[in-house]
């Protein structure tokens, strides 16, 4: 929500987000649709509720590691 760019780990995400990353280019932008199956499920805590679809576009900068 700031705008700013994130840093972290694919290890660190849920794997739906980790699926919706693979293949992107540096400089690529893509929206990723996460079925709860692939996202938080039962298990959601504090803002995100259980069996939500998580929306996210992704602009990716740069890759490491």
């Amino acid at each position: 929500s700031s705008g700013k760019p994130a840093t972290f780990s694919l290890t660190r995400v849920v794997p739906g987000f980790a699926e919706g990353i693979a293949g992107m280019k540096v400089g690529g932008r893509r929206e990723i649709v996460i079925p709860p199956a692939l996202g938080y499920g039962k298990t959601a805590t504090g803002p995100i509720h259980k069996d939500e679809t998580l929306v996210f576009v992704v602009d990716l900068e740069a890759v490491s590691g």
